[in-house]
């Protein structure tokens, strides 16, 4: 669960300067600024969606910054008990107010105020590595939970925890590091694994009395992996509730050929997930969450005003999850609202050449789609070729619908064990979502360059490149919208 501190990558310098007008010479108790509130929305949606890749870009990042990012990350984790180690965070102090709105737009506190209780913590201790499991909820199709390790900063070595009982589960993790009220170093993680209801129910069906959570020990530095300890949990089948199921039949057109499907939508205690299938030609697919967590994101809104938020952490490629979840609502009238969708299309795509021998001049320019497009130099470097480009009329960090690709060359590096290995032993790896795509530049005071991006493709090193420039998540304004109704 350590991570090393350049595995940041965020664009959320605008941010910074809120905090800083905000939170300068504020009680600890203040309220959240009522004009950040959907501004922070989006970057949890933003940064959830970072967190789900392993490496990062390395971008330049200030102090306070940082310690926003960290506290993204974290809030939307930490319980009540955790909370005390969340009041100082690199420097900054961090109100409960806070911390409360990431926890709003978890799931878990509409389900606390219906006293729909997580399962109780519990709190280990082995070796000199203190663990805390809590906010664990059991749900029908997953399991969710908060993690504290005290003391394995210390010892240089990370764990993993996940379900014992449930060993096929998928996951996925928003992790980081905190300091403890003596500045020791503990790191926090939010664990959510994706279940088969089939399973949850056969193991419900036989009355357990306590949930087991399985502790790896992954040291690093190529050392093996190994078994740490079990962690039992006390725990009451009896209280689970039953997630309800909403059976539709609902089609969503994008272009031509290309439509969306949605066929059931899973409404938990936590959560709601709405299942759903892209049905198009080959070398297209649809996205319905927006980059970089997007207001124009799927939403739901309800009779009385409230919103649910897509989670971008908890989506996959066809599951979108909104949180929290109107479970406790039954009999309320819920709209989705489908304003825009992205869409990737490699057919659309056309072909342009740079040199590094020195016969290259530039600028050069490359037409694509209405918009001008200017490399205005090229360099090679550990395993990949990167551009300087401007894009006319682009202002600062808005984003770009297209990438730029050598030969699948991503693609063949996943499949060559070799290459693969020279990767991961010789070259920095970056995020599979970072490349090819056009990130903004910044000055040394982390300011965005309007217009001006830098491309990392991923290529063997040689002179001459036949480069591919495609459609990729452009948006699409659809503006729709359906209803239905809480059972």
């Amino acid at each position: 669960m350590r991570r090393n501190q350049d595995d940041h990558f965020l664009r959320e310098d605008e941010l910074d300067m809120f905090f800083r007008k905000h939170m300068e010479n504020r009680p600890l108790n203040a309220e959240v600024p009522e004009e950040l509130e959907g501004r922070i929305r989006s970057v949890i949606r933003e940064t959830a969606r970072r967190e789900r890749s392993r490496r990062r870009v390395v971008r330049a990042l200030s102090a306070a910054a940082a310690s926003l990012f960290i506290v993204l990350v974290c809030g939307i984790t930490l319980s009540p008990s955790m909370s005390a180690y969340a009041k100082e965070w690199l420097g900054l102090r961090v109100p409960e107010a806070w911390l409360d709105l990431f926890q709003r737009y978890a799931g878990v506190k509409e389900a606390r105020e219906h006293r729909y209780e997580p399962i109780p913590p519990v709190t280990v201790e082995k070796d000199g590595i203190t663990i805390t499991i809590e906010n664990i909820y059991l749900e029908e199709n997953k399991l969710s939970f908060s993690a504290a390790i005290k003391g394995a900063y210390e010892a240089q070595t990370g764990f993993l925890i996940v379900s014992g009982d449930f060993p096929d589960a998928g996951m996925s993790s928003s992790m980081s590091s905190v300091k403890g009220e003596n500045s020791e170093v503990i790191d926090v993680a939010y664990v959510t694994q994706s279940l088969d209801e089939r399973e949850v129910d056969e193991f419900l069906r036989k009355k357990p009395k306590h949930l087991t959570f399985k502790v790896t020990q992954t040291p690093g530095n190529n050392r093996e992996q190994r078994h740490f300890m079990n962690i039992e949990v006390p725990f009451d089948a009896s209280m689970i509730l039953r997630n309800k199921h909403i059976p539709i039949e609902w089609e969503l057109i994008v272009e031509n050929f290309t439509a969306v499907s949605f066929d059931n939508l899973t409404v938990s205690p936590t959560e709601m997930s709405l299942n759903y299938e892209v049905r198009a030609p080959e070398g297209i697919d649809v996205s319905l969450i927006g980059p970089y967590g997007s207001d124009d994101s799927p939403y739901m809104t309800g009779s009385e005003g409230n919103e649910y938020a897509a989670s971008d952490m908890r989506s996959s490629k066809n599951v979108i999850s909104f949180h929290p979840s109107a479970y406790f609502k039954a009999g309320d009238e819920l709209k989705l609202h489908i304003n825009k969708v992205w869409l990737t299309d490699r057919n659309a795509k056309q072909s342009f050449d740079i040199r590094l021998d020195g016969t290259e001049s530039y600028p050069k320019t490359v037409q694509f789609r209405g918009q001008t497009i200017t490399v205005l130099g090229a360099k090679y470097a550990e395993g990949h070729l990167y551009l300087d480009v401007q894009v006319d009329g682009a202002h600062g960090d808005e984003h770009q619908p297209w990438k730029i690709d050598f030969d699948n060359y991503a693609e063949k590096m996943n499949n060559d064990p070799e290459l693969f290995r020279l990767y991961q032993e010789e070259y920095k790896v970056y995020s599979f979502n970072v490349y090819g795509r056009a990130l903004p530049k910044t000055d040394t005071e982390v300011r965005d360059n309007d217009g001006m991006y830098e491309v990392v493709i991923m290529a063997p090193k040689q002179n001459h490149y036949t480069l591919d420039i495609y459609r990729y998540e452009d948006p699409v304004e659809l503006n729709w919208t359906v209803t239905f109704k809480v059972p």
